[in-house]
């Protein structure tokens, strides 16, 4: 590795954060890094950042956009894994609460502590034993961090409202776990490693690389907006690129032991802000759940074993049907119709299976396979992800032989939106409150950008709304600090409300002319963009309904 020294003389705003088009220009003037690193999901992008922190010279290049791929795809849960504890992964679990807490505390505008119930069956006295085992052991192992599990009985008021035929129903334990902005940490991880000195470039595609005699990696990149070919040279390559590892070196030793597990999730358009629920699947090992997210209710997931990755993933009508299957035994009708759900996702999760056991039953622990100089992540779990890098630089240290130098954990080290959060947010509703802006949209943008709010503040224009969706400040930032480069980043990847009963159609006329206005883009391209961008749309609506009634898949990106 080469240590390269490089002056990181940075603007005194706490929100700096060098756009894209500085960084490629820097990039192929300077090509020479320490590290490069393969992918711009939530493991690439915080080992990125903790790279970059320890003082080396790190570029990140992502294909497509920053958590295109499973990160943006998950269960929205940060957690310890109680369903781990009955494949006695006790140091997984041990792992992912402290990661957890962490979160909790880097990041407290885009992960929150919430109450799960675990509903009992009245003829399975055994499964309550059980539960109330793995929950005393999840409290023992650091949930009670934020509070122990206690019982709720039948008759609630929580299990009445919303579980069917609760005579059916013991209960429930109640324990208290994170929901996560899943798509925001992978950002907000990403703006941290540039503000460190990482070079981060979405839309630029790894596409092979040659080892010279004296072991130096020289990298091809392409970049897939200005069309160009170039190269740079490297002491290592980190390739967290999720289910897409498998032509690296390294991979095709292992590739009988990879499985790759599709899990999908359906939205219904249902306010609820009440309990999360984690529900036994009862007829098979295995559990689903019904949770809030954005105000609405999420539910998943699925497990299947696939093959091939499909890009980008697709749900089946059968994978629907199974989920809608469990809500019409489990929930009243009044609280979660079928009707109501409006949209579908699918995501790939990559597991390590040295023991060929069920998908369900394999443990969601990462594997480093190291290669010389080249490093290729198997798995992962998003919680955890900080504490899946460190030991990812931990291997590289060993690999390179680094002795004059100790590796540092930012541990606390808050994300770039959750510093000065309370004064940011007084600050923020007070000036949009004067304006007349609702209450909702201003902490929608709060939940998305957390203090970072503060730059819509200081330019009174921002604080326009676009329809219900959101504020033009909001698309602002998108563009300027997060590299959102079409109209699909900005709804779906950067403001989510792609996610919400609207999918943010009536922010489109607007959001196209902030991007031609900026990026200088076509009309024609845009045009391309919002057809690709509805025909999307139109097939989740499709598939919905035939999965109601009929067959189907499609391509919910």
């Amino acid at each position: 590795m080469y240590f390269v020294e490089e002056d990181k003389e940075k603007d005194e705003e706490p929100g700096w954060c060098r756009t894209r088009e500085e960084m490629l220009k820097e990039v192929k003037s300077k090509p020479l890094f320490d590290i490069v690193v393969i992918g711009g999901g939530i493991h690439g992008a915080c080992f990125a950042r903790l790279a970059a922190y320890n003082g080396f010279k790190v570029l990140l290049v992502e294909k497509k956009d920053y958590a295109f791929g499973t990160s943006s795809r998950t269960s929205k849960m940060a957690h310890g894994g109680l369903r781990y504890l009955e494949i006695f992964d006790l140091k997984q679990v041990k792992e992912g609460l402290k990661a957890r807490d962490e979160l909790l505390k880097t990041a407290p505008h885009l992960v929150k502590i919430h109450n799960f119930l675990v509903p009992i069956d009245k003829s399975k006295f055994f499964d309550r034993v059980r539960i109330k085992f793995g929950l005393s052991l999840y409290d023992l192992l650091g949930g009670k961090r934020i509070g122990k599990h206690s019982w709720y009985p039948a008759e609630s008021r929580p299990l009445v409202i919303t579980l069917n035929k609760t005579s059916e129903w013991s209960g429930a334990y109640e324990y208290l776990d994170g929901l996560m902005n899943d798509t925001r940490l992978v950002i907000e991880n990403i703006i941290s490693a540039i503000q460190e000195g990482a070079f981060c470039i979405n839309y630029c595609e790894w596409k092979y690389f040659k080892r010279t005699s004296d072991g130096e990696l020289i990298c091809t990149l392409y970049d897939n907006i200005n069309k160009e070919e170039f190269e740079v040279k490297a002491g290592a390559v980190v390739n967290c690129a999720g289910p897409w590892v498998k032509e690296m070196p390294g991979f095709q030793g292992l590739k009988k032991k990879i499985l790759f597990s599709q899990g999908i999730h359906l939205l219904f358009d249902v306010s609820w802000n009440g309990p999360a629920f984690l529900m036994p699947k009862r007829e098979k090992p295995g559990y689903y759940f019904v949770w809030p997210f954005l105000g609405k209710v999420l539910v998943g997931t699925t497990e299947r074993v696939v093959s091939e990755i499909p890009e980008p993933p697709t749900p089946t009508e059968e994978e629907i049907k199974e989920l809608f299957s469990y809500i019409k035994r489990d929930f009243n009708t009044d609280f979660l119709p079928l009707s109501k759900a409006y949209y579908a996702y699918a995501g790939v999760r990559t597991l390590y299976n040295s023991t060929n056991r069920p998908s369900i039953f394999i443990s969601r622990r990462p594997r480093w396979v190291v290669h010389g100089s080249v490093l290729t992540l198997i798995g992962g779990k998003f919680t955890t992800a900080n504490l899946t890098a460190l030991e990812g630089l931990k291997l590289l240290f060993k690999a390179a032989d680094i002795r004059d130098r100790s590796l540092i954990y930012p541990e606390g080290r808050l994300l770039p939106g959750a510093g000065l959060l309370r004064r940011s947010v007084d600050e923020f509703l007070l000036a949009g409150r004067e304006r007349g802006i609702p209450d909702k949209l201003l902490y929608s943008a709060i939940n998305r950008f957390g203090s970072r709010v503060r730059y819509i503040t200081q330019n009174s224009s921002w604080f326009e709304p676009i329809g219900n969706s959101c504020l033009v400040g909001e698309v602002m930032l998108s563009i300027k600090q997060e590299q959102a480069l079409t109209i699909n980043d900005v709804l779906k990847r950067r403001l989510l409300v792609q996610y919400l009963p609207d999918k943010g159609i009536g922010a489109i006329g607007k959001i196209k002319e902030i991007l031609k206005n900026i990026l200088k883009k076509q009309e024609a391209e845009l045009d391309k963009e919002e057809e690709q961008y509805k025909k999307r749309l139109k097939e989740v609506d499709g598939v919905l309904e035939r999965a109601r009634g009929g067959g189907g898949s499609f391509d919910c990106d």
